[in-house]
């Protein structure tokens, strides 16, 4: 469980710091994730594994190509499911769409060029997007890993209460 959460910090202050995810996070977190389910559960773990990690990055891949979040972002959430289920996904985007608009909110609102950032809030122009994201344009983005992270912790507290289970395969 620590390591979930030590993750979620790590990707929130990287990507508030630096505008990125870190790939050796993202890539210590699939192998944790892998070691955790195969120790705890067997092969039998290999297949929930899969299930939350194809989820994730479904719905999140999906949103990187619309250009709403960074591929960071997408590879974030991938590994927040393979660490819990297809099912903690749902509930994480859900809490993470609610933490996003206030952190978004909050960004616009500590921006000088709020303008700027409110129109790059609402562009639906994807190859904009994505040369503001490569620019490193920190005035017209956000970083949503941060709203990931808030998201997806408020959900792990929701998903126990109303469950009585921890989300996390390795549990």
């Amino acid at each position: 469980m620590a390591f979930f959460f030590v993750v979620l910090f790590v990707a929130g202050i990287t990507d508030t710091l630096q505008h990125k995810v870190p790939n050796k996070l993202i890539a210590s977190g699939l192998i944790a994730s892998l070691l955790f389910a195969i120790i705890e559960h067997g092969t039998d773990g290999i297949i929930p594994l899969f299930l939350g990690l194809g989820t994730g990055f479904i719905i999140f891949f999906s949103l990187y190509l619309l250009g709403g979040v960074g591929a960071g972002d997408a590879k974030l959430m991938t590994i927040i499911g393979a660490m819990t289920s297809w099912r903690f996904v749902l509930w994480a985007t859900y809490f993470t769409s609610i933490a996003g608009v206030f952190v978004a909110l909050f960004y616009i609102g500590i921006s000088k060029s709020w303008r700027e950032s409110l129109s790059g809030a609402f562009s639906l122009k994807r190859k904009e997007r994505i040369a503001e994201i490569a620019n490193n344009d920190s005035r017209r983005t956000v970083p949503y890993a941060v709203a990931i992270c808030l998201g997806s912790a408020w959900a792990f507290f929701e998903y126990f209460s109303y469950y009585g289970v921890s989300p996390l395969i390795s549990q």
